[in-house]
């Protein structure tokens, strides 16, 4: 599933269209068949609602759980972009020359954005991202046993705590599988609510046609809105790393 989510929003709509074109097709294969076997066959109208209401809840289950990783995935970006601009900013606060943490937190944009955001789309880790947090932390532990400025140090900790904090929520929720097997659930769900639309309708197969198309169609509607969100680092809809704005420099201003 996560390679399709990966997919631009043009194929992945064209990939549910054709899940909804066989999933009528296989409705058709109903009324052809209700021809031979008569009415009797025929469920009562109500019958369909189980499968679709079991659809309705289990997809909007979900969506909330998706939008929830996006609300994350963001947050994340944020608070990672915060901590790059203060330990920028803090580290030319003090008579130390902490110009090597500002260099170090340039290094580590890149890292992140061509390795970490670019290659893996950050499903793994980068062990050099790893060692320049190791790093910046070490330096603003012994600039402190030499004398650093207390608040100085603390704000310089605190956003170390808060880089390394977003960077693992940010691979976590790259390493995601984008709920794959919730996924499969309401695959199923929806191609039976279609054959049981298609079975409730056997009797009547130009109203079945009708609902089936209009089932369809809001089927194909709500499976690409949420499909193009179900990846926030990759697909249709995805936050770019935009470090841009952080002025970093590799030495004293």
């Amino acid at each position: 599933m996560g390679e399709f989510f990966a997919l631009s929003p043009r194929w992945q709509l064209l990939i549910i269209a054709a899940g909804v074109a066989i999933c009528f097709a296989l409705s058709s294969i109903i009324f052809w068949r209700a021809r031979k076997t008569g009415s009797d066959a025929v469920p009562v109208g109500p019958f369909f609602v189980t499968a679709t209401t079991m659809f309705a809840l289990m997809f909007s289950f979900l969506a909330v759980e998706l939008w929830r990783l996006n609300d994350r995935a963001q947050l994340a970006h944020n608070q990672e972009r915060t901590a790059l601009s203060r330990l920028h900013e803090t580290s030319h606060f003090d008579r130390f020359d902490l110009s090597e943490i500002a260099s170090l937190a340039a290094t580590y944009q890149e890292r992140v954005v061509d390795d970490e955001w670019g290659q893996s789309r950050n499903r793994e880790a980068t062990p050099e991202v790893d060692a320049i947090i190791h790093d910046i932390r070490r330096i603003v532990v012994n600039a402190a046993f030499d004398g650093l400025a207390s608040p100085v140090a603390s704000d310089l900790i605190s956003a170390v705590n808060m880089l390394e904090n977003a960077r693992v929520e940010r691979l976590t929720i790259g390493g995601n599988d984008h709920g794959s097997f919730k996924w499969v659930g309401v695959i199923v769900l929806v191609v039976l609510s279609h054959i049981a639309i298609a079975m409730v309708h056997a009797d009547r197969p130009r109203a079945g046609r009708r609902a089936l198309g209009l089932f369809g169609t809001v089927t194909l509607f709500v499976f690409w809105l949420l499909s193009i969100y179900a990846n926030p680092y990759a697909g249709g809809v995805r936050i770019d790393p935009d470090f841009d704005g952080i002025h970093m420099s590799y030495g004293p201003e």
